[in-house]
């Protein structure tokens, strides 16, 4: 009915897919950020539907053919309350200090921090070792991505620009910077280990340069995780770099201010006013 072509039929049936619980396969593409978004979309909707009198199952969790049943060969209904009113995780949450993905972060600030500290050129480097849990092999070892998209999810990238660039910000994932020559020998220098000895949000990094050293760094918890959290400061610039090139400078800082400031408002919307660009 709309005239797809073969590739366009393919991305809406990633995309329908995604939607239904959200699906790793996705990870490298639109359908990512997609498919949180769109969950959190739901939730609100769905509020929204039931304060208008929207009826639905009175058992949609734990009932026959249920969300736990298709979901799982052998659901426990009592871990959905368990703690409930008693355990918070919300202060467990963490926050990304750079534009990749989580699991990619404990090496990069590894390296990251070795360059800063030893003033690494790439030219120096002959080779990189990363030695990193199994789960961030298996869901970021993409070795050569085409995309800025895919970049975000290959562990070889973001260790190749964090060399080259000192940095992983949205610079370093744009689909020109993936494919630029400087930095796909770079992402041939990485080799990625398994190591049973690091968690998720830890990782050791080697970096053995052509006059023959070797610098090694362990991260124990990576930067913006709850065993090591990004301060007020880093929050704030991190903050200002995503939205300052929409926003400007001007309305971003006065933002950054109402965001700090948050509670002492009399009226939410003027939070909300200096978040649209102006126009023109």
């Amino acid at each position: 009915m709309l005239g797809l072509s073969t590739e366009q039929t393919l991305a809406a049936l990633g995309t329908g897919a995604t939607q239904s619980a959200g699906m790793k396969v996705v990870y490298g593409s639109m359908g990512k950020s997609l498919h949180a978004g769109k969950a959190a979309m739901d939730g609100l909707l769905s509020g929204f539907l039931a304060r208008d009198g929207f009826t639905s199952s009175t058992e949609p969790v734990e009932g026959h053919r249920g969300f736990l049943h298709l979901f799982s060969p052998d659901p426990a209904p009592w871990r959905a309350t368990e703690g409930l009113g008693e355990t918070w995780y919300l202060p467990r949450d963490g926050f990304k200090p750079y534009a990749c993905g989580s699991l990619t972060h404990p090496p990069a600030q590894a390296l990251l921090e070795l360059r800063a500290e030893h003033g690494l050129t790439p030219e120096a480097v002959a080779s990189v070792d990363a030695y990193v849990h199994d789960y961030v092999k298996t869901t970021t070892g993409l070795t050569e991505p085409r995309t800025g998209l895919q970049g975000k999810f290959s562990i070889y990238h973001v260790l190749a620009v964090a060399l080259a660039d000192g940095a992983a910000s949205i610079a370093q994932f744009t689909d020109a910077r993936v494919v630029d020559p400087e930095v796909v020998r770079l992402r041939e220098l990485v080799t990625v280990h398994v190591d049973p000895d690091q968690t998720k949000d830890s990782a050791r990094v080697v970096v053995n340069l052509r006059d023959g050293r070797s610098l090694e760094r362990h991260v124990a918890h990576n930067l913006g995780t709850p065993d090591n959290p990004m301060s007020d400061g880093q929050l704030e610039d991190k903050f200002v770099g995503l939205v300052a090139p929409l926003l400007g400078a001007g309305r971003t800082a006065e933002l950054a201010k109402m965001c700090w400031e948050f509670e002492g408002l009399s009226d939410v919307a003027r939070l909300l006013a200096p978040t649209v660009p102006a126009l023109g």
